[in-house]
């Protein structure tokens, strides 16, 4: 080899990808091209090192050369090929970095998941680096690591009762204290999606909530519609967004509202010191439910709940700041109780095959003990 060695530009390295086929966009910046290096490992060889966007890359002409050998080497390329390149024979290597996202690392070692499949088992803290449990996505790990991925659980049965079927959805009498859908992307427990999962048209494992049109709380009992097609699914949904469903709740309150007939009109917001509950606040989203006291006693009231909008905990934040919030809802200030009293009675919406109809379940037992 020559002893002054060759000088690259930019344009120079961006052809040399374009030869190994590592570009895939027609037309690239060459500012992306930075730290641009030729010097000679050994007389007879020259390389030439330069990274683009964030990947480094190595190429070496002239005689046979294994950079990973040597005082010097890098143990960590992947060889890329050896062809012609404007006249002379290269070989080029991608320089492998020492740490990737786990992520990253798990798509790349186990191909037979999705993306979503894999975020998922990271969420639910089934994936070990190097016996250790590494639930962030982001995490930088060795790309050495020795990485598992465990099995989730079995999801226990759930049997629930059934109002409605057809071809489209299936309407059921949720009871209380069983969650709509998984809180992480895995489901740990039976919750109603992983119940309805049985009866789907085409299952989706990408999602852990597939079918559920509309929410009912943990605590909530009653009337609850499922989607057994995404086309069902959407054309739910839309009625739900377009305010074309009446709902009807009933409440247990601890004490009884001045007015027997009211419409409580105050926007929600998320309570930013308790991220996982809300509040009424002027900065937050319109919010509109009306009320009816059917009962009543020197204690409690037996309340008809009709919302006209659909905010996460409505009922409860609503009730909660009229100062009758509802009996076992402590997280909103309501005495203790076996459950948190509140039952979705009646859902009226069209159903995909144009009918419209009105769904409903009887009020639990345990509501009548406070009332009668």
């Amino acid at each position: 080899m020559s002893e002054r060695l060759p000088k690259f530009t930019k344009k120079d390295c961006i052809d040399l990808l374009w030869t190994f086929d590592q570009l895939a966009a027609e037309i690239v910046d060459d500012k992306l091209m930075t730290n641009i290096h030729v010097h000679a490992p050994q007389p007879d060889v020259v390389e030439l090192s330069f990274t683009w966007i964030k990947t480094d890359y190595r190429a070496y002409w002239g005689a046979e050369f294994d950079p990973t050998e040597g005082p010097n080497g890098t143990g960590k390329l992947e060889d890329l090929g050896q062809r012609e390149f404007k006249g002379r024979h290269v070989h080029l290597y991608k320089v492998l970095p020492d740490k990737v996202r786990l992520d990253q690392l798990l798509v790349e070692r186990f191909p037979d998941f999705t993306r979503s499949e894999l975020q998922r088992r990271i969420a639910a803290r089934l994936v070990t680096v190097d016996g250790q449990i590494v639930d962030k996505p982001s995490q930088q790990i060795a790309t050495s690591a020795q990485i598992t991925i465990a099995d989730p659980a079995a999801v226990p049965s759930l049997d629930l009762p059934i109002l409605y079927q057809d071809a489209d959805v299936i309407v059921i009498d949720k009871p209380a204290g069983i969650l709509s859908h998984a809180k992480g992307d895995l489901a740990s427990e039976a919750t109603v999606a992983t119940w309805l999962a049985d009866y789907l048209e085409r299952p989706n494992p990408a999602t852990n909530r597939e079918g559920i049109v509309h929410r009912l709380d943990r605590g909530t009992s009653g009337v609850m519609i499922l989607a057994k097609t995404p086309e069902a699914e959407k054309y739910l949904q839309k009625q739900f967004a377009d305010r074309k469903t009446d709902k009807t709740y009933y409440a247990i309150t601890e004490g009884t509202p001045r007015q027997t007939a009211a419409v409580i009109d105050l926007p929600i917001a998320r309570n930013h010191k308790r991220p996982t509950t809300f509040v009424v606040s002027a900065h937050g989203r319109p919010a509109t439910t009306g009320l009816k006291v059917e009962k009543s006693n020197d204690k409690y009231a037996l309340l008809a709940l009709t919302p006209k909008t659909g905010r996460t905990h409505q009922l409860r934040v609503h009730l909660a700041y009229l100062n009758h919030p509802i009996v076992g809802d402590e997280t909103y200030g309501g005495p203790p109780a076996p459950r948190v009293m509140l039952h979705a009675h009646s859902l009226t919406l069209t159903l995909p095959s144009g009918h419209r109809q009105t769904f409903t379940s009887p009020l639990p037992p345990e509501f009548a003990k406070y009332v009668d």
